[in-house]
């Protein structure tokens, strides 16, 4: 993941401590100690009051330090949320978006805005649409089309928390195979930076002690790392959709024969186990390991190949995957032919999210900032621009 640089507001809290102490007189006996009684568990309601309790302290907290800086002068009351007007602040939005990407060269046009029917925040809902035509990419000098929704909504989720289901739709056409090739050159580049970097050193440890030994436990993912970049070593370059196809279904295969390789480790290391705890223990990985093994079973390319053999589109369709802890990919659905590639997928994040109520009055400080035409909204966006955004503008296009 990408690290964004942002500005962090921090309140300090005051800890005052009071005694008093009888200098003069004699200490009493020690009473006999009796013991404490047990802590009482707390409910399920009473567990989701505590999680409402802490929201509201967040969105107490995000409006009183946040105001000062998202809030243009004169513009609102403190406290209270910014007025946006969709229209107005769509205007505003792609010739900003424009100017930051370095449009003209490389970008002939780019609209980007809040879908009206999908965007509400005070219900906690947005949907943002974008259409851009890019005279060239970094995979290829031809033009490309893309068009794009992103749709948040932020709702409680059944353990009174907080949950963000997305939903993305996605539509690019362009050389799918110069696509690919770029793709397989990013990732062998990004591999050798990182076979590269030096390995963290062990802490010495105290004197009279003596270094714990290194456990390598490898796990499904780095089998099947170690048989990815084996297997792309060998790619030199894809010159047809059939190349594509060909190399989606190695790697699916990859991903079977990494996990298989895992069940066969812990199946003989739970025959061997020295103790009942280690058995049951490996037992249990062993289950989950397998049933990680039948999920990737769902998941595998399939091919719409035209009378001649050759392959016109390839279809990837993915249910219920964990993306990494507190992200899950619920449903994608993936199509590729020569000269096109679209992707329908929705999730939800768990992670992060209840930073939201601190997080959002900054936003929709700055949107109203973008709206006004405040320029000191460049200044707070200028970390985003020139941080993630910037990386992901190098990525597609290359550097402005």
């Amino acid at each position: 993941m990408q690290k964004i640089k942002t500005c962090l507001c921090v309140a300090g809290l005051a800890l005052v401590v009071s005694t008093s102490v009888g200098a003069q007189e004699e200490l009493p006996t020690p009473k006999a100690r009796t013991a404490a009684p047990p802590i009482r568990p707390l409910a399920d309601p009473e567990r989701a009051d505590l999680r409402a309790q802490r929201r509201e302290r967040l969105r107490n907290l995000g409006g009183q330090v946040l105001n000062a800086l998202a809030t243009p002068d004169g513009a609102a009351t403190p406290g209270a949320a910014p007025v946006l007007d969709l229209g107005k602040l769509n205007d505003a939005l792609g010739p900003l978006a424009t100017m930051l990407l370095g449009g003209g060269r490389d970008i002939e046009s780019l609209k980007i805005g809040f879908d009206p029917q999908g965007t509400n925040f005070a219900e906690d809902r947005l949907r943002i649409a974008a259409d851009a035509a890019l005279r060239r990419t970094a995979w290829a000098d031809a033009p490309s089309q893309f068009h794009g929704t992103l749709g948040v909504q932020v709702v409680p989720n059944d353990g009174g928390g907080m949950v963000a289901v997305i939903d993305t739709r996605i539509r690019l056409q362009t050389s799918t195979v110069a696509l690919a090739n770029y793709m397989v050159a990013q990732y062998k580049s990004r591999s050798r930076t990182e076979d590269t970097a030096p390995a963290p050193e062990q802490a010495p440890a105290p004197a009279g002690v003596e270094n714990l030994p290194t456990v390598n436990e490898t796990s499904a993912d780095d089998l099947f790392q170690e048989l990815l970049d084996e297997r792309l070593a060998r790619v030199d370059r894809l010159e047809s959709l059939d190349d594509v196809a060909d190399l989606l279904t190695a790697i699916s295969g990859l991903r079977l024969t990494a996990a298989d390789q895992r069940i066969a480790e812990l199946r003989s290391r739970a025959r061997s186990a020295a103790s009942p705890d280690e058995k049951r223990e490996l037992e249990g990985m062993l289950a989950q390991a397998r049933a990680e093994r039948d999920r990737l079973l769902d998941i595998r390319p399939r091919f719409n190949r035209g009378t001649d053999g050759a392959v016109k589109s390839i279809g990837l369709d993915m249910i219920g995957s964990e993306i990494f802890p507190g992200a899950d990919m619920r449903q994608m659905e993936c199509r590729i032919s020569d000269n096109e590639v679209t992707l329908q997928a929705t999730g939800a994040l768990t992670r992060w999210i209840e930073l939201y109520p601190v997080v959002k009055p900054l936003v929709m400080g700055i949107l109203q900032r973008i709206q006004t035409g405040d320029p000191r909204a460049l200044d707070m966006i200028r970390p985003f621009v020139d941080g993630p955004i910037g990386r992901g503008r190098a990525l597609i296009i290359g550097a402005p």
